[in-house]
């Protein structure tokens, strides 16, 4: 599928609620116009017969009727328009599962009701099949399918385990890893049933079967590979190590620190330097005692994103008072002219960065500049703390699940009976075969 139509997607996911957003000046005019919307389709006769009904309940029924009406909403509309739901529905038998989990919400928080999964691309139906035995080289580079029906259809992909955990290895977390690991695991866990020697004899002919059919190959091979995920957990996390440079720019990322961060407390500190937030006052001190007053009316305003917490008020005035070398007092008052000695936000920026991870200032757009030729990726799942990292479960989750794995061939429609039959692993054999040319091209 095409970005701009995966986008086109997730903007309609976006609007998606279980309850429909007002206005809170108009929030009792709306529910009236509502509900008069919803009376004028019905008939007096429809009116009277339903009154004379619901009046016939017990005061039990009525009290249950009751309280289900009160918090009722459309969990199968979430207040979409037939035009978006239709998209969601078409848009979506394409997708692949990672695709598929970016137009799912981690979750929508409703005051009163617990948090709430919208699953429009139906991830959670999603089959996971694990194939390590179809083949030799199956057993040593285990593949997983996921498969979405789509009627007497399933579209597959082919997913190559090891290298998903290589290029990432946090999706050492993801669902179809995590289920071939207690596959894994479980037949590691019945190795007494299958290694008993008094039911069967290990010798000759009888040892063969009894291997082939009693798991005794199966559990060398989740032997084997749960040693590998062990080595390539650690080498994967070992040689995917950034450079210092692009580490700097991730952690300023994290902090909020970017230039485009302007919700933050340094960047409401910097505006605050210049000439017009204080007449044309040039003592530091008086200027500093004004700034730190604003910055403390700044941090209790409400709704503020985590980013934009990173770095306290606390901390920018401790740089703005520190007038050493790399200290931000250089910053604070004015020329002769009355010109804030304040300068670019840029420059303002990187020196505070400087004074904060202890670097130079030209190191600090130097290493900014060199980074900007690696390709790192910067999530909202970790939340960076002196104390303790931090993340929610629904911001991993939804991490894990948007995240794309190492795809070992394009995703392929397969008949359900040929599935039902043979398996994925020869299904897709059978629906790929292509028989070789003889001289004459036939």
């Amino acid at each position: 599928m095409s970005e701009e139509l995966l986008e086109e997607l997730i903007k309609i996911r976006a609007k998606a609620s279980l309850t429909p957003y007002f206005d809170y000046r108009f929030a009792r005019l709306e529910d009236f116009l509502v509900y008069t919307r919803y009376l004028a389709t019905y008939t007096q006769e429809e009116k009277d017969d339903l009154l004379a009904k619901f009046n016939k309940l017990s005061e039990q029924e009525k009290l249950d009727l009751l309280n289900r009406t009160a918090s009722r909403t459309s969990a199968s509309v979430f207040y979409l328009s037939e035009q978006d739901r239709e998209k969601l529905e078409t848009g979506k038998k394409n997708l692949s599962f990672h695709e598929r989990a970016r137009i799912s919400d981690s979750s929508i928080r409703m005051e009163g009701f617990a948090n709430v999964w919208l699953d429009f691309g139906e991830v959670s139906d999603a089959i996971i099949e694990i194939d390590d035995r179809s083949s030799p080289e199956r057993e040593s580079r285990p593949y997983a399918y996921i498969s979405f029906s789509n009627s007497y259809q399933r579209r597959v992909e082919t997913i190559d385990i090891f290298e998903s955990i290589k290029a990432n290895p946090a999706s050492i977390g993801h669902p179809v890893i995590i289920f071939a690991i207690y596959h894994w695991q479980r037949v590691i866990y019945t190795r007494r049933v299958i290694k008993r020697d008094d039911i069967i004899p290990r010798e000759g002919w009888e040892r063969a079967f009894k291997d082939e059919f009693e798991g005794v190959d199966d559990l060398r091979t989740a032997e084997r590979n749960l040693k590998a995920i062990s080595k390539t957990l650690y080498e994967a996390a070992r040689d995917r190590a950034i450079s210092k440079e692009a580490a700097l720019a991730l952690k300023m990322s994290w902090y909020g620190l970017q230039l485009e961060d302007e919700n933050t407390a340094l960047h409401f500190a910097w505006e605050n330097l210049e000439a017009d937030a204080f007449g044309m006052i040039g003592e530091v001190e008086e200027i500093l005692a004004k700034v730190e007053v604003e910055l403390r009316s700044f941090s209790r305003r409400p709704y503020t994103d985590f980013r934009h917490t990173r770095i306290s008020g606390e901390r920018v005035m401790e740089f703005l008072r520190d007038d050493g070398e790399k200290g931000g007092r250089k910053f604070v008052g004015f020329n002769e002219d009355g010109k804030s000695l304040r300068q670019s936000w840029k420059v303002f920026r990187n020196a505070f960065a400087a004074w904060f991870f202890g670097l130079d200032q030209s190191s600090v757009q130097d290493y900014l500049e060199k980074s900007t030729k690696e390709s790192v990726v910067n999530d909202e799942v970790y939340i960076p703390s002196l104390l303790a990292p931090q993340s929610t479960v629904s911001g991993i989750w939804h991490y894990l699940l948007g995240t794309p794995l190492a795809t070992a061939q394009e995703p392929i429609w397969i008949r359900e009976d040929d599935m039902g039959f043979r398996g994925v692993a020869d299904a897709i054999e059978k629906t790929t075969f292509k028989p070789a040319e003889d001289e004459e091209g036939n």
